[in-house]
């Protein structure tokens, strides 16, 4: 499940590069950032992180991570202080360029 959420985060940043190739991925991008945005903004959990913690749990696993995915498993490993809201508006910031840089040439 973590590679599935791990693709999921990946496509959110790289999405609109791919509909420069498959122009139909569009959609999906869009609906994915959206869906995203809201989780984000309205302060609430993903729901493939809870998803996963769930079959964590459910297979025994007692060491289940506490915070988010993104804050387990990619900022924590390279930052030990963890996520942060300066960090998390970083991150926001990265998807939200990748994604104007992507559909871009669109505009054009």
């Amino acid at each position: 499940m973590a590679a599935v959420h791990g693709a999921f985060v990946a496509f959110l940043v790289v999405g609109g590069f791919l509909t420069w190739e498959w122009p139909a991925l569009a959609v999906l991008h869009v609906l994915a950032l959206v869906v995203s945005a809201a989780i984000y903004l309205g302060g609430l959990d993903c729901p493939l992180t809870d998803f996963e913690k769930h079959l964590r749990t459910s297979s025994g696993d007692t060491a289940v991570y506490e915070d988010g995915f993104i804050a387990h498993y990619l900022v924590r490993p390279v930052y030990a202080e963890g996520m942060n809201p300066a960090l998390g508006l970083a991150i926001v910031a990265l998807v939200v360029v990748a994604t104007l840089v992507a559909y871009g040439r669109y505009l054009v």
